[in-house]
């Protein structure tokens, strides 16, 4: 009997961690990290407590869809009992890989600093790159995968096992962003069971992308035309380039001033970088580095917008030094982005941030919305749709599920619970 287990990731946005078990393979997909809550990391105690396996050492191999840390941020805590297992990862995302996994040794304790070292040089060392079309022999699986978008080097993975074929979206984006094309699959590609990311499938079926940059443009022309500047705190890798490139295009199309400035600082510089060597402008004279202590230079300028990470704005994080020195003026604003929706986000910051009159809530999207998969539903053609990453306790309006079963007859459809079993 084949199986799917969420070990985390299923019911929830955060430590995505999904084991397979197929013929004679037991193989993991993705190994993430919670960015909130006590439990950090994936528990592996229940899959083992009900015999799927004795340990780790049983698992044949680890695939990666993509290097936001609630994907690969578990790897460093199992790498030493993962003995048996390579990580597989898309060439075009090893860069990234890298550079999160030694930009987050940088925030441990000094005095732990070589002890985790070594282990993300056991990480490096059994890390084999993917190269997007081919295939790949992984006992008695073949394993392909295939552009997702959303971030550079995302994959949606493609496992194949006898006559059954199984594809995992990872995180996706069914639309072109400024930085990546959209998710790329086969054109006649049909499969038996669909894991689909369902980030957004508690919005409205249709997120407008454009309108939501469209008004983030507009709030930002009015600010800067106002002599303010503009902190925008946001995810460091993925978020900050599209932003970049969102502001970029608008400065080269004339609709924003050719006086004001964009700057990024922290961890949103060492990965722009990385986009920049594969390919994708970031910076011209527009669009610059911050140098030492900026942020206690920004008051003595106007018309400046700051992309820096946000650390959840954590006291004496970079974004919180910025928020400290920038807000005393009313002409200066924060914006917060929300991958939920904008009520959460408010509820969570409002208390924080008491000068709420100075924050605007925007969002730019990079996942698919529920239309978005819906087509991918019908492109595929799958027996059983398993949904994963997705808040199904959200209080919006919409519920995929709900939608899906009642459009789409023939399907069964699953919403995934963490440390539940799921047979086929």
């Amino acid at each position: 009997m084949n199986i799917f287990y969420p070990v985390s990731g299923g019911n929830e946005i955060g430590a995505s961690c999904y084991f397979f078990h197929l013929g004679d393979s037991k193989i993991i997909v993705d190994m993430g990290k919670r960015y909130f809550g006590k439990k950090v990391y994936p528990d592996f105690l229940t899959l083992i407590n009900k015999g799927f396996i004795d340990g780790l050492w049983e698992i044949d191999a680890v695939f990666i869809s993509h290097v936001h840390l609630d994907h690969i941020g578990g790897l460093i805590n199992y790498i030493d009992e993962l003995v048996n297992a390579n990580i597989y990862i898309s060439a075009e995302s090893f860069e990234l890989y890298k550079a999160v996994l030694y930009c987050n040794l940088k925030k441990t304790d000094e005095k732990l600093e070589s002890f985790f070292m070594e282990k993300i040089n056991k990480i490096m060392e059994k890390t084999v790159l993917l190269y997007y079309g081919e295939k790949y022999n992984i006992k008695d699986l073949q394993v392909t995968c295939f552009k997702a978008g959303h971030i550079l080097g995302a994959s949606s993975i493609l496992i194949e096992y006898k006559d059954r074929k199984i594809l995992y979206t990872g995180d996706f984006t069914d639309y072109d962003l400024e930085a990546v094309k959209a998710q790329q699959l086969p054109k006649s590609l049909e499969v038996d069971i669909l894991i689909s990311e369902s980030t957004y499938g508690y919005f409205e079926n249709k997120i407008n992308r454009k309108s939501d940059e469209l008004n983030f443009i507009r709030r930002v022309k009015n600010i800067i035309d106002n002599g303010g500047n503009i902190l925008v705190p946001t995810f460091a890798l993925g978020k900050s380039q599209e932003i970049a490139l969102i502001l970029k295009k608008y400065l080269n199309n004339g609709i924003l001033p050719n006086n004001m400035h964009v700057v990024l600082d922290g961890l949103c510089i060492t990965y722009s970088l990385i986009y920049q060597k594969s390919g994708i402008t970031i910076f011209n004279d527009n669009i610059n580095i911050a140098k030492s202590n900026f942020h206690k230079k920004i008051n003595n300028l106007s018309r400046t917008i700051v992309i820096t990470s946000s650390a959840n704005m954590a006291p004496y994080s970079r974004s919180y030094y910025y928020y400290k020195e920038m807000m005393d003026d009313s002409k200066n604003k924060l914006f917060l982005s929300y991958y939920r929706d904008e009520e959460y986000v408010k509820e969570k910051y409002i208390n924080k941030f008491k000068r709420n009159q100075n924050t605007y809530f925007y969002r730019i999207a990079t996942h698919a919305d529920v239309i978005g998969i819906k087509n991918l539903i019908e492109k595929t053609q799958p027996k059983k749709v398993i949904f994963v990453h997705g808040d199904f306790s959200s209080k919006n309006r919409n519920n995929i599920y709900s939608l899906f079963i009642n459009f789409f007859k023939d399907i069964e459809f699953i919403l995934s619970l963490n440390n539940k079993e799921y047979y086929f």
